[in-house]
């Protein structure tokens, strides 16, 4: 066994306990090294025992000692031991919850691929099953095989085996590396992968590590996962794609080399992984990074142009030729050729990446149907998302894939991670009393887990992430109904400035009322999500509006449906267009032709071709044209 260092040696002699531990200062990063892999679970034992001791919450706006950088120095430090002390087998669990799901009408279990967003048919599978299916061999050969990077496997052992002795002396001689990693690392992640990334480049580039550790965490995080096969979109033939997914070491070293060589207009080095995770996902050949670099000249303040620079080819829609299918998919090919939107937003999206500029390529539905764009961080605090977005469209919301996760996240959740509140000591004490709640939870203390997480709210009110997991506290644990209501009404009156989070809340009220039985509640608060929604973001309107639909097809009630349907379609659906189509207009229009009524479907699209106007040969009059024709040729019943 590692000998431990001398400060650890004085704190365990003796009555065997660190309550005499003096959280006022931090740990001396040259004491702390070179723990033994088998002495992680007792140290990060002892240090819990010490923070629940000394933890105090905090009132509103005043973070209580969660706001001590000691204290958080020593909590990040703790955190660090607990990770590495977990067997790999922990992590396989949570890996089967992301990928494994029980389809609800036949009970069958699905494998869903990476990036696919789990349909609404589709159900979580219960705590109950999820240790027996990740150790089941051929649960373990899907996830081997699908999710995670070609080549890789579930490994056995610790944590601390994976990282290794270099990599695990980081975890408790570097608080910033430390801090840093804690802030970006995700539920979502493969936490060995993660650290088999970070182990193989820190020993590969010692000399670059600590001054390029944000750019390590960033990579290590995007490639912990398989990448979707449907990268970089779906209407380009994959094989066309010059995709490239070298080793992390070596997409390190060129990035690295790239910033120290000039060649990048952001220096990396300033960077966030947050921000860096949308600069290095650039899964392409050597060859098309530099030709970005040499070819698309534009300066950091008006890279907004490279969107443009490709032309735009409205023949290709008028022909309904969607798909890009015969030469190689190369930014020298696009912009020789010319495109149609998706094609411009992702050339820039990877000449973008190629500068050291973050980007990202969304997607969006408007007045007339599907629409692609890009955005980039044009200065380092700040975001410029619209980039070939038309305005007289009314995209409500942007989607992009964090390719962190390869999950959707929209323009608003991004602008949400950029608030400048993130930056602020209040947030930080706010994510701190989270993760101590995470170990009083840990060690059964629910009267103190729940302390923890008021005290996240009340600290910083605009940390979603605090409202969030409070919620789910309080539902977890059949807090009374009124606690619950109270809860929520307060979270709507402070994120009323976020639409995304006040409808979250929102929804959860309305389901409380409908789960005490006043659905007359229940339905005041879901109109005045469509109301306050109606206009910039019909989004969010037609969620409410399709669960409304679905809920009547569900009981089999197609008048009800019907007449849900046409009182949605009046209200937002000239905003709305393609996003409304797709959500309320198809579901309705399948259960008309499912139960025969074909003429009534007709009827149904008419009165939505008049309602919504859509311009003549856009998607949106192809999208209802398609609909038409699906409704002929069947048994007709009025």
């Amino acid at each position: 066994m590692a000998r431990l260092p001398l400060l650890l040696l004085l704190l365990l002699a003796g009555t065997g306990t660190l309550a005499a531990l003096d959280l006022s200062r931090p740990p001396d990063p040259r004491e702390i090294c070179s723990l033994a892999a088998d002495s992680y679970p007792a140290i990060a034992h002892k240090i819990s025992e010490a923070l629940m001791a000394a933890y105090v919450p905090g009132a509103r706006g005043r973070p209580g000692i969660s706001g001590n950088p000691a204290f958080s120095t020593w909590l990040d430090f703790y955190r660090g031991c607990e990770l590495l002390a977990r067997p790999c087998s922990a992590e396989t669990i949570p890996l089967v919850r992301r990928y494994f799901f029980r389809e609800r009408a036949t009970g069958k279990i699905f494998f869903l691929e990476t990036g696919v967003v789990r349909p609404e048919a589709l159900d979580s599978l219960p705590e109950s099953e999820l240790a027996a299916m990740a150790g089941h061999p051929q649960i373990r050969a899907q996830l081997e095989k699908a999710a995670l990077p070609p080549g890789s496997a579930l490994p056995s052992g610790t944590l601390g085996d994976i990282a290794g002795t270099k990599l695990s002396g980081e975890f408790l001689s570097n608080p910033s590396f430390l801090a840093a990693f804690f802030s970006t690392l995700s539920d979502r992640d493969y936490t060995p992968l993660v650290l088999k990334n970070l182990r193989e480049i820190l020993e590969s580039q010692p000399g670059k590590w600590r001054e390029y550790q944000n750019l390590a965490i960033a990579i290590a995080v995007v490639n912990d996962s398989a990448l979707p096969e449907f990268w970089p979109h779906i209407q380009v033939t994959p094989s066309l794609v010059p995709k490239e997914i070298p080793s992390v070491s070596a997409q390190f070293s060129r990035w690295v080399a790239a910033n120290e060589s000039s060649k990048l207009d952001h220096d990396l080095r300033k960077l966030p992984p947050d921000q860096l995770k949308f600069v290095i996902d650039a899964f392409v050949s050597e060859s098309e990074i530099d030709w970005a670099r040499k070819n698309v000249r534009f300066s950091r303040s008006n890279f907004d142009r490279a969107f443009s620079e490709v032309a735009y080819q409205p023949d290709r829609i008028k022909n309904k030729r969607f798909f890009w299918k015969a030469s190689p998919y190369t930014l020298e090919n696009i912009r020789r050729t010319g495109g149609i939107c998706v094609d411009q937003a992702y050339y820039a999206m990877i000449a973008g990446k190629a500068h050291g500029l973050p980007t990202l390529f969304f997607t969006g539905q408007g007045k007339d149907g599907g629409h692609a764009w890009f955005g980039y961080l044009k200065r380092e605090d700040k975001w410029e998302l619209d980039v070939g977005r038309y305005a007289q469209q009314n995209y409500a919301v942007g989607q992009a894939l964090d390719p962190q996760s390869w999950q959707p996240i929209s323009d608003h959740q991004l602008q949400l991670l950029a608030a400048r509140f993130r930056d602020k000591p209040e947030f930080a004490a706010s994510m701190n009393d989270l993760a101590m709640a995470a170990i009083f939870k840990k060690n059964g203390d629910a009267i103190r887990a729940d302390a923890a997480l008021a005290s996240a709210v009340q600290t910083c009110p605009k940390n979603p992430d605090a409202w969030e997991q409070r919620g789910e506290f309080l539902a977890r644990t059949n807090a009374p109904m009124e606690q619950r209501r109270q809860f929520h009404d307060e979270a709507i009156r402070r994120l009323g400035s976020s639409p995304d989070l006040k409808v979250r809340h929102q929804t959860a009220l309305a389901n409380l009322h409908r789960e005490s039985g006043d659905q007359s509640s229940a339905n005041k608060v879901e109109r005045a999500i469509i109301t306050q929604n109606r206009r910039e973001r019909t989004d969010l309107s037609v969620g409410i509006a399709a669960q409304k639909v679905n809920a009547a097809i569900a009981t089999g009630d197609l008048d009800a449906a019907a007449s849900e349907f046409h009182k949605q379609l009046h209200s937002i659906g000239e905003n709305a267009g393609g996003d409304f189509v797709k959500q309320v207009g198809v579901p309705f229009l399948e259960a008309l032709m499912k139960n025969g009524k074909n003429t009534r479907a007709r009827r149904a699209i008419d009165t939505m071709r008049q309602q919504l106007s859509p311009d003549p040969g856009s998607l949106l009059d192809m999208a209802l044209r398609e609909l038409e024709l699906s409704t002929k040729n069947r048994t007709k019943v009025p």
